[in-house]
């Protein structure tokens, strides 16, 4: 995970993808391992760093190497 994160440039993205399981395990050892390579590389927040998405099949989380930030587009920039 280490390696991954250390080639993504500022706005790249690691993404992956899991079925969601009952009980929830996969999704859940993804976290904590983004999470320590994260911590390992210095970041203080990884939460800064992390999405998650869900419907009723898949759990996607999302790693961003920068902190996301929040910004709301206007119209006119669609």
């Amino acid at each position: 995970m280490a390696r991954c994160l250390e080639r993504l440039s500022n706005d790249g993205l690691l993404v992956a993808c899991r079925g969601i399981q009952q009980p929830p395990r996969d999704n859940l050892k993804y976290l904590a391992t983004v999470a320590a390579a994260l911590r390992a590389r210095g970041i203080e927040d990884p939460a800064r760093h992390v999405l998650i998405v869900r419907d009723f099949l898949a759990v996607c989380t999302v790693v961003k190497a920068t902190p996301w930030t929040r910004r709301i587009s206007r119209p006119s920039e669609r």
